[in-house]
């Protein structure tokens, strides 16, 4: 699937950053499966840093938190989960 994903990433535009957003999450989720939680962080925070909408932010967030969490690293996690726990607050989620 993670291949998938990477050809999917690879045929987006750049401009499409709503789009790319939300591959990224598929992909990090896919490479959560695969039981690579290093990738699952790294793909989850360049969603992030793309600035999509709230529900997708919001769920991007929520991945990194895992990716982090699985590596130990539970400052990290909390803080995503913090922040994703806040956008659905405000959001009305």
């Amino acid at each position: 699937a993670c291949a998938e994903y990477e050809a999917a990433l690879d045929r987006l535009p750049r401009w499409n950053t709503e789009g790319r957003a939300e591959v990224l999450v598929w992909l990090a989720l896919a490479h959560h499966q695969a039981g690579e939680p290093e990738e699952v962080s790294r793909r989850a925070e360049e969603a992030v840093a793309l600035k999509p909408g709230t529900e997708l932010l919001m769920t991007a967030h929520s991945v990194a938190g895992i990716g982090y969490s699985t590596r130990g690293r539970l400052d990290e996690a909390e803080a995503h989960r913090q922040t994703a726990f806040d956008l659905a607050i405000a959001s009305g989620n």
